[in-house]
Parts: C-alpha cells; structure tokens; sequence
C-alpha cells in the first residue's frame, strides 16, 4: 500500500510550466516587435551617404601657405554607420585644388599663367586629398526635422604640388632667368574638428552642412583648412 503510495506521478507539472514559459515567450517577442514596426525599421549599422561640395578657407600661421595659394572649392563623399541614436562613424573623402597667386612670388615678379604656359610648364597649384573616419555625435531631440551634431576625427592626407624652382644670374652680360618644377608628393596625418547639423526633408533624404577645423601635419609650413561643406544625405 506504502509502496503504491509513493509511487512518482507523472510529470504533468514540468509539462505545464514549459508550455507556459513558451507562451510567455511568444507574447513577450510579439509585444516588443510591435512598436518597431510602427515606428519604422530603426536597424543599427544600416548606412547613410553623404555627397556635398563647398569652399574650403585657407587657415595657416605660416603665412607661406596662405599668400601663395586661394582659397578653393571642395568636394567630399562620405559613408556613416550608425552605432545608436546618438553615435555615428563616417568614413569620407574630400579632395581640395588650391591655384596659385603668382603675387605670393615675390621673386617671380609679374609672372603669369601665360608666361608658365609658354614655357610649356603647369601652373603650380597644390592638391590635398583626405581620407579619413569621423566620430559624429548628435544631440538634441532626436524627433526634430533640424539635428545638431559634432565631429571629431582624423585620418592621412595627400598632398601634391608643383614647386618652382627658380635660378637668376646677376652680372655683365645682363642676368639669366631660368625656371623649372619639382613635383612634391608627401602623405602624412591630419587632425579635425567641427560643427554641423542634418536637415530631414524626407523619409530616407536630408541636407546637411557642417564646418571643421583641419590641421595637417606637413614638414613645409603649419597649415590648416576650415571646409565648409553642403550636401546630400541619403538613407
């Protein structure tokens, strides 16, 4: 009697609490899917790109870099993952061609395009070209059309340039004026940081513009940019 007493019921009571934690499950995982989906798909890492131009000033202690070259047009294009709302990584690229002033040689005088030309010589403008990764922070509400935000980054820039290279004789007979190029062509680090905000015009389109401070390491003279950029965003 003791023996049929004791004996272990069948384990209804493991089965129940299974199909009850399934259940709490399945509604947990249908509750939370619900405000996703009416809010739209909020997918992290899912990209964005930028494409823009603008003007980039010249912004140098040195004054060398800034008397002999203008001010240019610059031309980015850009790649951002998003990491949450309120961080984002931007791979870009801006490329900038500053002409020369020929007023910054003094010791080419009246010298002009013209005169290069004839020469058969290019005009010696300089090139630099960017590639870098950007940390942008957005702040503010994040449900506003108008989002600030600020970045902060670095990356390696090219810098190509003809240089002239000048030699004048002074003496009897009357002096010899010869003139020439080397082609420079270094690569090294630069450092920025700057301000913009994202304009949402649309479901998966927006505006931004956005300026930042540029240092760029080079053994020639101090030299810094402050492009300014306006642009697309798309995604």
């Amino acid at each position: 009697m003791n023996s049929s007493t004791n004996r272990p019921r069948p384990n209804c009571y493991s089965k129940l609490k299974l199909y009850s934690l399934a259940l709490l499950l399945s509604l947990t995982a249908v509750l939370t899917a619900s405000p996703v989906s009416a809010q739209g798909p909020a997918i992290p890492f899912k990209p964005k790109i930028y494409v823009g131009a603008g003007y980039a000033p010249i912004v140098s202690p040195d004054t060398r870099f800034k008397d002999i070259f203008n001010s240019t047009i610059s031309l980015q294009a850009a790649v951002g993952i998003p990491l949450s709302s309120g961080f984002e990584l931007v791979g870009k690229v801006q490329y900038h061609n500053f002409s020369s002033r020929y007023e910054g040689f003094p010791e080419l005088g009246v010298l002009d395009a013209a005169f290069f030309s004839s020469l058969g010589l290019e005009d010696p403008d300089r090139t630099i070209t960017t590639i870098g990764l950007d940390a942008k922070l957005p702040f503010g509400p994040s449900l506003l059309p108008i989002r600030p935000y600020f970045l902060v980054g670095g990356g390696s820039f090219t810098l190509k340039q003809n240089e002239v290279i000048e030699s004048i004789t002074i003496g009897n007979p009357p002096q010899n004026f010869a003139i020439g190029y080397t082609r420079i062509n270094r690569t090294d680090v630069y450092f920025n940081l700057g301000f913009g905000a994202d304009i949402k015009i649309g479901p998966t389109l927006g505006l931004f513009i956005e300026g930042k401070y540029t240092v760029l390491n080079t053994p020639m003279e101090s030299a810094g940019l402050t492009p300014i950029i306006v642009g697309l965003r798309l995604f």
